[in-house]
Order: C-alpha cells, then sequence, then structure tokens
C-alpha cells in the first residue's frame, strides 16, 4: 500500500491524539447488511464484507496509531474502502484516505497516484503557509465544531504546490477534508469547555496559551479517519498571481510573469516579451521606441507593409486584436517567407501569440509576444485562455508607459537644458534613442547622448522675485500632495473592504509613509518622486477597481475630479498662490 506523509512536523504538538479506525466504515456496512436493507444495492456486498470482517484483526475496528500497521493491513482497508472508491472515477478524481491535521495518506485514486509518482519518489505532500500554532488552533475549532457544537468559521482552505518532474511545471490543489468517518473521544484530561470558554476564545485567535489551556496536548482522541478530495487550481492560482504582479511595479517583472505564463500554458520554456511602437505616418511606418523582446530588440524602424503580412497588419495594427501563429513553418509557407517570418524563425519559435495593447493617451502601441520552440504549443484555442487576463495586462502596459516617459524626462533634464515645448520632440527623439542604445550596449560601456544645435535660435525669458514667494509656494505644494495622499487612503481603504488583495494593504502602508513624510517638511525630489509613484503604482490598481467594482466607481471619480485636467495632481493651494502672484505682478 502507498502511504505518503506531509511536510509537517511528525512531533506537532496537537491537543489530539490521531489513531486510525474503520469503525464508522464498518457501522454502514451492518447497516445495509440488515433485513432492514434487503432491497437495497449495497445490501448483497455489505453481507459479503460483514461476513469477511469476523476474521479480521479488533484493532481495525478499535483504532491504531502504528501508521505501519496500514501496510500490514492493505487488503482488509482495501476491501472495507473500495466502495468510497469507485471504479469509475479512479481516472478522474483525485482523492485519497488521510489523516486530518498529518496528512498522512494511504488510498488514492489512480489519478492522484499519477500524479504523486511524477512527483518523484521521495515527495512528501506540501502544505502551503501553514504554521503548527495555526495547526494546533484549528484542530481546535474542529473539536469544538464536531464534539461540542459550537459553530466556528475556520473553514481556511489548505492548498498543496506538487511538482511535476516530467514537465518541470508545479501544479496547485485547494483540498476539501469529509470528516463523515471519524469522531472525537475527551479524555480524562480534557477540560470541558463552557459557554463562557467559547466566548473567551472567539477573542483570542492569536493567543496560543489560553488555546493550550483550554484543550491540553493530546488531551482528545481523533478516531478513525478523512476522504481527502484535491482540486486543480493551477489556472485560478496563476491568473491571480499574474494580476498581482501586473498591479504591482518590480524589477524583475517579465521573470515573474514569464515564470507564471510557464505553468499557465504547462510550457517550461515559454519566452516572453514586448516591443512599444510609435506609428507614424499612418501604417507606414513603426518606430521602436522600447524593446525587451526576442524580434524587435536591434531594431529602430519597421515598414508594416513590408515586414509584416495583410492579416497581422489588420488583426494587431488595425483593429487592436491578438493574434496566434500555431505554426510558424506554415506560416512562412503561405506568407512567401516575408521578414516577419524569418524573424521569427531565426530565433527557433516554433508557435507565437501576439497580443496588441494600445496606450490611451498617445499614439504608441505595445505587443507582447508569448513564444514556445514548438509548433501548435500555442494556438488561436489556448490564446482564449488569457482573455481574463488582458484588462491586468493593459493597466501594467499603461504604467510602463508613463515609467518610460518620466525616464525619457528625466534623461532631457539631465543632459539637455531647460527647453521650449516647441522644439521638445526633438529632444524626446534623442532621449528615447539614447535609453535605446543603454540597453543594447554592454551596461559597463554608456553611450553619449546626441548633441541636440538649433542653428540662429535665442532663448528668451525673464524672472520676478517677491519677498517670502518660496516659502508660501511650497507650503502650498505641501497642503495639495497632502491632501491627495489622503485621498488616495481613502479610495484604497474603500477597496481592500471590497475586495481584500494585498496589494491594497502594501500600497495603503506606502502612501502613509508618503504622507507622514511631506508633514515633515518637502525635501528636494520629494514631489516628484511622489507624484512618480502615483502614476507607476496607484493609478493602475484605481483602473483595476473601478473597472471590477462598480461601487468604487465613485470613489475613483470623485478621486479624479480633485485632480486639474492639464497637471493630474490636485493643484489648489498652489493656484490660489499662483493667483495672488499674478495680482501682485498684475500692471493694471
Amino acid at each position: 500500500m502507498k502511504i505518503v506523509t506531509s511536510n509537517l512536523n511528525e512531533n506537532m504538538e496537537l491537543p489530539l491524539q490521531l489513531t486510525i479506525s474503520f469503525q464508522k466504515v464498518f457501522s454502514l456496512f451492518k447497516k445495509y447488511a440488515s433485513e432492514e436493507f434487503s432491497n437495497h444495492p449495497y445490501h448483497k456486498s455489505s453481507l459479503e464484507i460483514v461476513e469477511d470482517f469476523k476474521n479480521y484483526p479488533e484493532e481495525l475496528i478499535e483504532g491504531f496509531s502504528d501508521f505501519s500497521l496500514l501496510e500490514k493491513y492493505q487488503d482488509q482497508i482495501d476491501l472495507l474502502l473500495d466502495p468510497l472508491f469507485p471504479e469509475l472515477l479512479l481516472l478522474n478524481e483525485i482523492k485519497a484516505a488521510s489523516i486530518p491535521f498529518s496528512f498522512t495518506s494511504f488510498k488514492f485514486t489512480t489519478r492522484f497516484e499519477q500524479i504523486l509518482n511524477n512527483a518523484g519518489e521521495h515527495y512528501k505532500l506540501s502544505l502551503r503557509n501553514f504554521e503548527e500554532d495555526t495547526m494546533y488552533i484549528m484542530a481546535c475549532t474542529f473539536i469544538m465544531n464536531l464534539y461540542y457544537g459550537f459553530s466556528i468559521d475556520l473553514k481556511r482552505p489548505f492548498f498543496f504546490d506538487i511538482p511535476d518532474k516530467n514537465s518541470g511545471i508545479t501544479k496547485h490543489y485547494r483540498t476539501a477534508f469529509n470528516g463523515d468517518f471519524s469522531e472525537i473521544i475527551p479524555t480524562k484530561n480534557a477540560p470541558k469547555i463552557t459557554e463562557e470558554d467559547y466566548r473567551e476564545l472567539l477573542d483570542n485567535f492569536e493567543n496560543i496559551k489560553i488555546w493550550k489551556e483550554k484543550f491540553p496536548p493530546g488531551s482528545y482522541i481523533f478516531k478513525g479517519f478523512g476522504i481527502m478530495n484535491l482540486f486543480d487550481v493551477t489556472a485560478d492560482e496563476i491568473i491571480s498571481s499574474i494580476r498581482t504582479n501586473l498591479l504591482r511595479s518590480s524589477d524583475n517583472l517579465n521573470e515573474e510573469l514569464q515564470h507564471d505564463l510557464r505553468e499557465f500554458f504547462e510550457i517550461k520554456d515559454l519566452m516572453l516579451g514586448f516591443s512599444i511602437f510609435t506609428i507614424e505616418n499612418g501604417l507606414n511606418q513603426l518606430r521602436v521606441k522600447m524593446s525587451e523582446s526576442t524580434l524587435f530588440t536591434f531594431m529602430s524602424e519597421i515598414s508594416c507593409s513590408n515586414h509584416f503580412c495583410h492579416h497581422i497588419v489588420g488583426k494587431i495594427f488595425n483593429q487592436y486584436e491578438s493574434v496566434a501563429i500555431s505554426d510558424v513553418e506554415m506560416y512562412g509557407q503561405k506568407h512567401g517567407h516575408n521578414p516577419f517570418y524569418h524573424q521569427l524563425h531565426k530565433v527557433g519559435i516554433g508557435s507565437i501569440i501576439l497580443i496588441p495593447v494600445k496606450a490611451s493617451n498617445n499614439k504608441d502601441l505595445t505587443i507582447i509576444e508569448i513564444a514556445s520552440p514548438r509548433p501548435f504549443e500555442l494556438n488561436s484555442i489556448n490564446q482564449n485562455k488569457l482573455k481574463d487576463i488582458i484588462s491586468a495586462f493593459e493597466i501594467a502596459v499603461e504604467r510602463f508607459i508613463e515609467e518610460q516617459q518620466n525616464v525619457i524626462e528625466a534623461t532631457i533634464q539631465e543632459h539637455y537644458t531647460t527647453i521650449h515645448s516647441s522644439v521638445k520632440w526633438r529632444f524626446i527623439e534623442a532621449a528615447e534613442k539614447y535609453q535605446r542604445e543603454l540597453q543594447e550596449k554592454n551596461q559597463d560601456i554608456k553611450p553619449d547622448p546626441d548633441e541636440i544645435i538649433f542653428e540662429n535660435v535665442f532663448p528668451l525669458y525673464g524672472q520676478s522675485d517677491i519677498k517670502g514667494s518660496s516659502l508660501a509656494r511650497n507650503n502650498a505644494i505641501k497642503e495639495d500632495l497632502a491632501t491627495q495622499l489622503m485621498l488616495t487612503i481613502n479610495v484604497l481603504s474603500e477597496a481592500y473592504k471590497k475586495e481584500k488583495l494585498p496589494i491594497y494593504e502594501e500600497l495603503t502602508f506606502r502612501v502613509s509613509e508618503y504622507l507622514n513624510e511631506v508633514n515633515s517638511g518637502l525635501k528636494a525630489g520629494d514631489e516628484i518622486s511622489i507624484l512618480n509613484f502615483l502614476k507607476r503604482d496607484i493609478y493602475p490598481v484605481f483602473k483595476h477597481a473601478k473597472r471590477n467594482h462598480k461601487p468604487l466607481r465613485k470613489e475613483v471619480d470623485k478621486y479624479m475630479e480633485r485632480l486639474d485636467d492639464n497637471l493630474h495632481v490636485i493643484y489648489e493651494k498652489r493656484k490660489n498662490y499662483e493667483n495672488s502672484v499674478t495680482m501682485l505682478n498684475d500692471p493694471s
């Protein structure tokens, strides 16, 4: 008999003594073997089991805690439990007989056994995110529910992460536990739990000392076994992880998303990349602004009509719809081995999904590439699995483009003098070229930014000062920033009430830190740092919240209404300040 243990400490303290017994399931067979159920479908088989069981050892009924006896009595246990594991479902269900709180499991469906075999010879069931104290308290609530009848809801799901050595992918499973074939028996050392104890425990979940006083270690006996069902939630887990990663900012975002998508599509060498294009002259020319791509990294300009087939031009660049190429070689044959085919073939791509994301505030178009080295692994069918996360990709792309715009602005400020808006386009092009060269060259060798010269252009500017104006302006900035940060916290708090995502808590903490800094006094660069943080990390999350929860739309809209239409920040105190300065300087 295959016996699998878990990653829990074998000597872990519990209020329960774990005893394996088949008394309850045997009682069911005795029930169906009686004359009362002579017409029941189980009557005949139950009679045979009851008759055979006369020669079985008593400890199968009375119970035993030596788990090695499971193997000794394998034949008898199989006979008793086979009706709970119908043959027609052995290849479909992921089910096992198991002992709660230790997760030692000893009878499996065929599908479960295959999963465990693929995990490796020495694999132990790996329970996720459970501490010993939490397990102890869960066992106490189990006793309170089953023995005392107190209603306590601590139905926190258990999750197992089980690797597949063949595919290199880790699968995620949620468990459901059926305790119908078990009972709880108090020992002489078990204090009786009263209504007063129950109420005290309700307010002391994290006080393990109180729980151990009410339920001393080993003071109750668990007698029986449980049925554990596993449900594959890999897709749900990965979608959740992808959404979380896309909504937060990370230096390793591309790497983290690639890992998630490899599990999502079950392709261990899947490749993820993206490129940001500016569309010029209709669709005649694409300028590559930014690329972390296996396809476009070393390209600066692309002619749409010459490079891509008409189908891709229409779908990607006109309709902004995703395209799947399931067989790159077949694509090449159909489209005359065009330059795009040669690109795909050169880097060893066999199948690919292209996802266009159009920026809402400019002409930029981002193309996300999900590629496999083998044909048919990516196709128009599994492309549809991405529908649930496309909106999160759109939010992430918007944030990334804003971050890149900030980088371009910073590059201009670092390498060039103050510029007039009418010629800013020239500086933007130079800054984008500089950033592209930074990516392409060795990190130790920095490129030189282009020198920009305008012949026969002369700057004209002037400046006047009002005594005390700098202090007044700084106070105005401080008050506007503080107001905006407080409003941000309000929206995040409302969002957390609707959807308890950890990212809302994390962002609330970070906004509070910025608010404390502002209240303590502004330093050089604080304003830019805070506004960049809001654009990069907060606004994409607001879009997600607004899109997924109608009640939050009003909160987000109220926030956005307070922002200046042009500057996209709260500009109330500063506007009052500027109006005052204008009045003082007005010669009329």
